[in-house]
């Protein structure tokens, strides 16, 4: 047995180097991406902006604005916090976003522009905007006001407690008002914006206010910014900004009953009667669009989003997604509203899907995120954006590029050609993709543009897009004699480009307040000025988002209450009203930063030291045979990349009389995590417990190996652990390693799939331990299974297959482990039919039910979904006389409710209860964030904190 133990424990060991060593051969970035070079920093009066030096220019450009938007939104907010504020742009995204986030306080800030230009085409500049809107919820919850103010005492962390109770729509309604306020544009100044509100009002489905507090899994799910900017625009209008900050400041000193008596006190409504006042005002000026006319429905009439389709030999086909579905190409019928699917397109949008003239060839992109790279940071994973090309023929999928960041695909009419644009910083440049894997080509990149949504024309020889620079916004055709105008620079905005045959361009602008069709004769722009003959062609009151033309109709997408749906008019119908355009030129504002300038620019390295972010008191009560307390200290120390942190504690137990000295340190850069933990304990009484002990954990993920499908992701990772404990009176006491591999791939789920869709996990782990205190040592491993699939027919119901096998590979026999899947019950009084056994097999297979709800909770949010869980497990063993059954099926049913409150992320208390046949027995438990406790259990040790 000695030597067999010997030969584990240099197994693990082994393994352990193995993990470490792959560590230093580990990517440190994507194909065709730039090299990973650490971390720089910068200062400026009142900002540390940290950034890779591959960004320095967009840091010198953050630079020249960052103190003057500081100073306009600190005055506003009436709060200028002492020391700089940390601002990390983040480099290596496919998609745009930004954050304010506590425990350190930082902002992060994307690059990477918006592709569907969801602040409005208006936004003159992205980081200006972005970092308008971040600062603001910096400034504002960061304020030392109410709870906050006094919970600073435990830690410059906890001052932005105050959000924990604020409705969502406060919170993001100040920062949507900020950013189209004091930068230029912003979703404010956006029609696109402004539809998600106007179409629910003039279809009188308008969600409460109460519903304003949370997300929803319909559309439009981030209704709290457009209940917050409502709120606050009508409160700036009719009562001024200062009117903000006394609401603000009342609400946080008592946040226990929500914002009506704040609101009451400082406008006489409460914020229900406001948030009337704010939806009637806006339907007043909905009011003249009733002469519009509304075309005919022609996609079906359900919730979801319905993108404009194309026309191809096999009929109408476009993309679709729908609450409870993933996106889904589908072939629209010869009657109206009637669809059949014909693939599955996960994470496709309307406007990165393209199909060529047959409806053989279909091009979209897949965005997919990884933490496992040195670029990742904790507020921003890394993320791609790459092409599959998918054959509807023989139901094919091929990735025609590769750790790339390429949206907007265009097939060509004949299917032979491919262009994109792809994201270069925050700009968006257009480039040819080889439908052969080879090198791609830049077809058009100006440095003070961005281009968008590019079209190829009926015969393949020309490139439409949209051009936009510094808020103007133009429609360009690209061909043989160059690049000219068909509609030119102004402050319009210009979506949704299709040819309509040869010489027509059709497109959406809402150059007269509104979204509408236009259609611009592209042989008329070929003349001396450059400019083209524009007819209006159709209106509807919620908008027309792009159109084609299908013989003698137009097809239209339009926005409802619950999405966007296609609508039909006859082409006998279409208005051909000439529009002169309203053309602007882009006036210098002097503050635009060159490249050269920026190479000039102070920097240094950056070092990612945690910071200390709060500190607890540990104040507890232990229950069963103990009859003192637990008092003592924690703190945590968080760098701002997140890359590194620390925490500490130390406590007393009373009973015991015995101090505890915990310490966890965990590194994350990138492609593996470190945690190192470190625990001492010293007994005073000198009694049964007399001695000291010292404890020392190690451990190391590494992913292997990570498969992005055209369905789902799975990841393939090591783990290695080990752990020594010491006696400190006799010596060495207890030594454990541990090695786990693991592999697991989940399909792309709708957002109401809250147990997930079809996954599958599998793993095994092999460990060796010796007690020299009790003379023995022992090698359990583990082999574990899971298998899940959705069941056709119902919305997300899924079923699932666990086993879990453990074994002993020594001598020593093993007990008390898979016991019921979460018995609250502890390893003194499990429900185990045979203890000492050699092996032992889990089995179970559960049936879960997802609803789907969308239920506010009095002032703080809603319930967004509830889950029922229904189980049987059973066990087998391997004992020294052969086989046995546990001779009982464990039965349980659990059900869960996910619950959306304040700024918190989704939180999901549980509930469950667990029955015994053989033993006629019933135990119930709850839990939430990861704690489960038994209902009634009759000794068990609380240890909490204030």
């Amino acid at each position: 047995m000695k030597s067999f133990l010997t030969s584990v424990f240099a197994c693990g060991r082994v393994l352990f180097l193995l993990s470490l060593a792959f560590l230093a051969l580990t990517p440190l970035y994507a194909s065709g991406q730039e090299p990973y070079r650490g971390w720089e920093q910068s200062e400026t009066e009142h900002f540390l902006i940290i950034f890779e030096p591959k960004d320095s220019h967009h840091a010198y450009e953050l630079a020249s604005f960052a103190d003057e938007t500081y100073t306009k939104i600190s005055r506003a907010l009436n709060h200028a916090p002492s020391g700089k504020i940390p601002v990390i742009l983040a480099g290596r995204t496919a998609f745009a976003n930004g954050s304010f986030a506590p425990m350190p306080n930082r902002i992060t800030l994307y690059l990477t522009s918006p592709d569907d230009r969801f602040l409005g085409t208006r936004t003159e500049n992205w980081l200006k905007t972005v970092f308008t809107h971040e600062l603001t919820h910096y400034l504002h919850l960061t304020s030392p006001i109410g709870i906050g103010k006094y919970l600073a005492i435990f830690g410059p962390g906890m001052i932005a407690f105050n959000q924990v109770l604020m409705p969502l729509w406060w919170i993001e309604g100040l920062t949507v008002y900020a950013e189209s306020v004091y930068s230029e544009g912003g979703r404010g100044d956006s029609p696109l914006f402004a539809l998600q509100w106007e179409a629910p009002l003039l279809e009188e489905k308008m969600w409460s206010l109460a519903q304003g507090s949370y997300s929803s899994h319909m559309p439009p799910s981030g209704r709290y910014y457009l209940t917050g900017y409502l709120m606050v625009d009508y409160l700036v209008h009719h009562y001024g900004e200062e009117t903000i900050i006394a609401i603000n400041n009342q609400f946080t000193g008592f946040p226990f009953l929500g914002m009506d008596s704040a609101f009451r006190s400082h406008t006489g409504m409460t914020a229900l009667e406001i948030f009337s006042a704010a939806l009637k005002e806006q339907a007043d000026k909905l009011a003249s669009r009733s002469r519009f006319r509304t075309g005919t429905l022609f996609s079906p009439d359900e919730p979801g989003t319905y993108s404009l389709p194309y026309r191809t030999e096999a009929g109408l086909i476009g993309l679709t997604a729908h609450p409870d579905r993933t996106a889904r190409m589908v072939r629209y019928g010869a009657n109206e509203t009637e669809t059949s699917m014909l693939a599955v397109i996960p994470g496709a949008d309307g406007l990165s899907f393209s199909a060529s003239d047959d409806g053989l060839k279909v091009a979209y992109s897949r965005i997919h995120s990884t933490s496992w790279e040195y670029g990742a940071i904790g507020t921003a994973a890394v993320s791609y954006a790459d092409i599959v090309l998918y054959n509807v023929d023989d139901d094919s999928s091929v990735w025609l590029t590769s750790g790339g960041r390429f949206l907007h695909p265009a097939l060509s009419p004949d299917g032979k050609k491919l262009i994109a644009i792809e994201a270069t910083g925050t700009r968006y440049r257009l480039v040819r993709i080889p439908m052969d894997g080879g090198d791609g080509e830049v077809l058009y990149d100006n440095p003070e543009t961005s281009v968008y949504e590019p079209r190829f024309s009926p015969d393949g020889r020309s490139i439409a897009f949209i051009e936009t620079s510094h808020g103007l916004s133009s429609l360009r055709i690209m061909d043989e004699d160059g690049i000219r105008s068909v509609v030119p620079p102004g402050r319009a905005e210009i979506r949704y480009p299709r040819f309509s045959g040869s010489d027509t361009l059709l497109f959406s602008s809402d150059v007269d307040g509104t979204f509408a069709l236009y259609g611009a004769d592209i042989s008329s722009s070929k003349n001396t000025d450059g400019e083209s003959s524009i007819l209006l062609l159709a209106r509807d009151p919620s908008g027309v988002l792009g159109a084609i033309r299908d013989g003698e109709r137009y097809i239209y997408a339009t926005a409802t209450a619950e999405g966007q749906a296609l609508r039909s008019i006859p082409a006998t119908e279409v208005l051909n009203e000439p529009v002169i355009w309203k053309t602007e030129e882009h006036r210098p504002s002097g503050q635009e930063q060159s490249e050269e300038a920026s190479k000039e620019f102070p920097t240094s390295r950056y070092h990612d030291i945690p910071r200390f972010s709060y500190w607890f008191p540990v104040l507890g009560l232990e229950f069963g045979d103990s009859t003192g307390g637990v008092y003592g200290v924690s703190a945590s120390f968080d760098s701002l990349l997140q890359k590194n942190s620390v925490n500490l504690s130390a406590t007393w137990q009373t009973a015991e009389q015995i101090i505890s000295i915990y310490a966890l340190y965990r590194h994350s850069p990138g492609p593996f995590v470190l945690e190192q933990q470190t625990a001492i304990g010293f007994s005073l009484n000198g009694g049964s417990g007399a001695g000291s002990v010292l404890e020392s954990q190690t451990a190391v993920t590494v992913p292997l190996a990570r498969k992005i499908g055209f369905r789902g992701t799975g990841l393939l990772h090591l783990a290695g652990m080990a752990y020594l404990g010491f006696d400190l009176s006799e010596g060495f006491a207890l030594s454990q390693e541990k090695i786990t591999l693991q592999y697991d791939w989940n399909e792309s789920a709708p957002v109401t799939a809250l147990f997930g869709r079809d996954g599958f996990l599998m793993g095994m782990s092999v460990s060796a331990s010796q007690d020299k205190s009790a003379g023995n040592a022992w090698s359990p491993a583990f082999a574990f299974l899971s298998v899940q699939k959705a069941v056709a027919g119902r919305a997300n119901h899924v079923v699932r297959l666990d086993a879990d096998l453990g074994v002993s590979l020594t001598d020593h026999r093993i007990s008390s482990i898979l016991l019921p899947s979460n018995s609250p019950v502890s390893s003194a009084s499990p429900w185990e039919t045979h203890t000492d056994f050699r092996a032992k097999l889990r089995a179970g297979l559960s049936y879960s039910i997802p609803w789907a709800i969308d239920q506010p909770l009095p002032c703080y949010g809603g319930i967004t979904g509830i889950g029922l869980t229904l189980k049987a497990e059973s066990m087998a063993y391997l004992l020294d006389s052969g086989m046995a059954w546990e001779e009982d099926v464990y039965l349980s049913a659990e059900l869960g409710i996910t619950l959306k409150i304040g700024s918190l992320s989704a939180i999901t208390p549980k509930i469950g209860v667990i029955y015994s046949p053989a033993r006629n027995s019933v135990r119930g438990y709850v839990s939430m964030l990861g704690t489960t406790m038994g209902i009634g259990a009759s000794s068990h040790r609380l240890i909490g904190v204030l």
